[in-house]
C-alpha cells in the first residue's frame, strides 16, 4: 500500500482488510493482499505464469513519468508508439504486477 501512495501519488482512503486509494483526479482503485490461492475477478489462472496488465494510467507526459519512476527505483519498460499513435510504456510494482502507461496522441 505503501508504494502506491508514495511513488504513485494514491490517497489512502480507507483500510480494513483491503484498501481504498484515490488519485488526485478521482480515479479510485481497492487494493486486496496477496494470497497464493487467490484468483482476480477480472482473470483466473495462474497469474504467475500468465501475466496481465492490473492497471493502466493516463499521462500527459510520459517521459516524466518515466523519469519519476526509474528515480524511485520501479522497473520500467521502454516509451514505445502504439497503433494509434498513442505512447506507451510498461512498469511493474513491487509485487511484479504491471502497469501501462499511456500518453493519448493529440488528435485533431
Amino acid at each position: 500500500m505503501e508504494w502506491y501512495v508514495n511513488v504513485l501519488g494514491f490517497e489512502l482512503v480507507w483500510k480494513m482488510g483491503i484498501a481504498s486509494l484515490k488519485l488526485a483526479s478521482g480515479q479510485e482503485i481497492l487494493l486486496f493482499g496477496e494470497e497464493d490461492d487467490e484468483n482476480s475477478l477480472w482473470y483466473t489462472g495462474n497469474i504467475k505464469q500468465n501475466p496481465h496488465y492490473s492497471i493502466q494510467l493516463i499521462t500527459d507526459n510520459i517521459e516524466q513519468l518515466r523519469s519519476d519512476l526509474i528515480r524511485s527505483g520501479v522497473s520500467v519498460g521502454e516509451i514505445t508508439v502504439g497503433v494509434v499513435g498513442d505512447r506507451l510504456m510498461m512498469f511493474y510494482d513491487p509485487y511484479g504486477n504491471r502497469f501501462w502507461a499511456n500518453e493519448p496522441k493529440k488528435r485533431r
